[in-house]
């Protein structure tokens, strides 16, 4: 079959790059055709050559009110690139045919694209979000004109999304006068560190931008009748840490100028601090911060258009600011597509009475189930794993139950990362069936890493601990990786205990957990134990204490288990309950063991604790151990 079932949230995720082969033309193949686009010099960078993923802001030069004039390619020349400021032109020049429409009393329409900040989380979308306060704001300014709103704004969309789930395609089909764009929360994801190895639908800046100049264009080409208003988004909860949005809004403004469009900077709009009362979570705008969104848009839509729109004539670029490379653009940064709740496609489907039909999907009714299906070899998906929620799913790879009763419980809990299903499958199709046991299954993304439409067993992906992939039944594994002699531990003292690291490459079943007493203590017995790990691969959660083992005689002791691991780190435990036993040991360090302090003269081998009546319920202490117990699983 082929298959690793996944690991926890805390394995590290092999990132690879996208080919960017093929031109922009197949890539857009059956989502939108862009005949301004210049297919056959599609990739070209302007100027000089530009790596995918290295943003190079362009100079604020002159000619503020000016239009730029293109060189022979369709370029608009570096002397010529006007001033990239809030002020650009004058206030209302991007959308000076809107206003004299709307002042003529004529029949006209708002489109918004975007993600859920325009969509309207934080409000009651329809009544207070954004774009409805900015239609209302709209009706009264302009009495004579007829004005409705489309709303096409997804949750959880980039700029990438947008082009390839119909969300575009459909924006454009509904003709509007003026679209209102608003991107940047999700796309600077692939930038955030915050993220670490997590898949994001997101592209990096340079590339996500080039994606947001493709819908400008598309609505250009394909809606000449209508003026674009950008929409900058607003600062998160933490200014000082929300770098990569300056630098992503920086962009929407440079392209707002090149292509003529409006530009409502509700970023700069919000300030750097003291709005708080303008968040309803750590990004999303309160009702109040919409009402701040929609005040900002119509400080640029004046009820008098200027006497000249400023910058329109870019709009005929035949070369983008950051032409759009030839990539496949269903495919996020790093190789992963990602799916979201709010809008899943058919490769999504769930049965059982009682989910929910909005966003996130959800269900707590037991028997339940979600399925996913994609070409691929890795899978995770992110949920609510809260100890509110506390999901146990049973988990099916290809219609085989891999795993019953797993829970997908994180604590501490850490904001919806995602937990990997399936990692090292078969290149080719597969289908993942998670089936609720108890608590709330939340659904918020799944993402799988593309792989080859092939149903050959051509490749497979070699884990960790020097290239295992699977446990061999019947054998022992323990925390010692190498073969040298095993060594013995020091005297253990009551109350002493040790966790060291055990990688499980592939899902396994163990029935035994072992240690060997080399000097036998009368009256003395140890305890063993397992613990899953945290998102840092550290020891976490007693997942596994059997009874305690007598150590009033030497040789193997082992209790007897029924336990299966998923692929991941986990930490064996032992602790001397009474008396001093001596155990086999090893002193091989671990790269999983890190230090407190900048330098260390011995290897590190796993932790230590002193003072235990049992092994606690969650590992706390970091003081590393030089020398650790060796505790054995066998597995089955």
């Amino acid at each position: 079959m082929g298959y690793k079932a996944g690991p926890t949230a805390t394995q590290p995720v092999a990132r690879r790059r996208l080919l960017t082969t093929g031109s922009l033309a197949a890539a857009l193949t059956g989502v939108f055709t862009l005949s301004g686009v210049d297919a056959k010099n599609a990739g070209a960078a302007i100027d000089a050559p530009v790596a995918a993923d290295t943003y190079i802001p362009m100079k604020e030069k002159g000619a503020a009110s000016g239009v730029p004039t293109l060189d022979a390619d369709g370029k608009i020349p570096a002397a010529q690139i006007p001033d990239l400021s809030p002020a650009y032109g004058r206030t209302g020049a991007g959308v000076a045919r809107f206003i004299a429409r709307a002042k003529a009393g004529s029949t006209l329409k708002i489109v918004g694209i975007g993600d859920s900040i325009l969509a309207g989380t934080g409000a009651t979308v329809g009544v207070d979000d954004t774009l409805t306060r900015t239609l209302k704001a709209l009706q009264s300014r302009f009495p004579a004109s007829a004005i409705t709103q489309s709303n096409r704004a997804v949750s959880g969309a980039t700029t990438a999304t947008t082009g390839i789930n119909g969300t575009l395609s459909a924006a454009i089909a509904e003709a509007g006068d003026l679209y209102i764009i608003g991107f940047g929360r999700n796309d600077i994801q692939a930038d955030d560190a915050a993220w670490g190895t997590q898949p994001v639908q997101g592209y990096r800046c340079p590339r996500s931008l080039r994606y947001y100049e493709v819908i400008i264009r598309s609505i250009r080409e394909r809606v000449p009748q209508a003026d674009i208003l950008l929409m900058t988004e607003n600062p998160g909860a933490n200014y000082s840490s929300d770098a990569n949005m300056r630098t992503y809004q920086g962009g929407v403004c440079e392209l707002a100028v090149a292509y003529g469009a409006e530009l409502a900077d509700t970023y700069t709009a919000w300030g750097s601090s003291g709005y708080s009362a303008l968040l309803n979570d750590a990004v999303h705008p309160s009702v109040a911060g919409h009402q701040k969104n929609a005040d900002t848009i119509m400080s640029r839509i004046p009820a008098t258009p200027p006497p000249t729109a400023s910058g329109v004539a870019a709009a005929t670029l035949a070369k983008g600011l950051r032409t759009p490379e030839s990539v496949d653009i269903s495919i996020g940064s790093y190789g992963w597509t990602v799916m979201n709740g709010s809008a899943p496609t058919a490769a999504y489907t769930q049965s059982g009475a009682g989910w929910s039909t909005n966003y996130p999907r959800q269900t707590s009714v037991a028997g339940n189930q979600a399925e996913f299906v994609f070409i691929g070899t890795d899978f995770g998906i992110r949920v609510d794993h809260t100890s509110a929620a506390a999901p146990v799913v049973d988990i099916a790879i290809d219609g085989v139950t891999v795993f019953a009763k797993q829970s997908l419980f994180i604590s501490p809990s850490a904001y919806q990362l995602f937990q990997f299903i399936a990692t090292g499958l078969t290149p080719g199709q597969h289908t993942i069936r998670l089936t609720l046991v108890s608590g709330t299954l939340r659904w918020y993304q799944s993402a799988w890493l593309a792989g080859p439409a092939t149903t050959t067993a051509s490749t497979t992906v070699i884990g960790a601990a020097g290239g295992l992939r699977r446990m061999v039944p019947g054998r022992y594994y323990s925390n010692k990786k190498d073969s040298s002699p095993t060594g013995t531990t020091s005297f253990l003292n009551a109350g002493d205990m040790y966790v060291a690291p055990l990688w499980v490459p592939t899902g396994t079943a163990f029935s035994k957990i072992a240690a060997n007493v080399t000097a036998a203590a009368a009256g003395s017995s140890v305890a063993l134990g397992v613990y899953d790990s945290n998102e840092y691969d550290q020891p976490r959660s007693l997942i596994l204490a059997p009874p305690p083992l007598s150590s009033s005689t030497t040789g193997w002791k082992e209790a007897s288990i029924t336990q299966t691991l998923l692929p991941g780190m986990y930490w064996v435990a032992l602790l001397a309950l009474a008396g001093a036993p001596r155990v086999s040991g090893t002193s091989q360090p671990h790269e999983a063991v890190a230090s407190s302090a900048a330098t260390f003269s011995n290897p590190l081998c796993g932790y230590v604790a002193t003072g235990a009546a049992s092994l606690p319920t969650t590992w706390s202490s970091t003081a590393a151990a030089t020398a650790v117990p060796l505790v054995a699983l066998k597995a089955t």
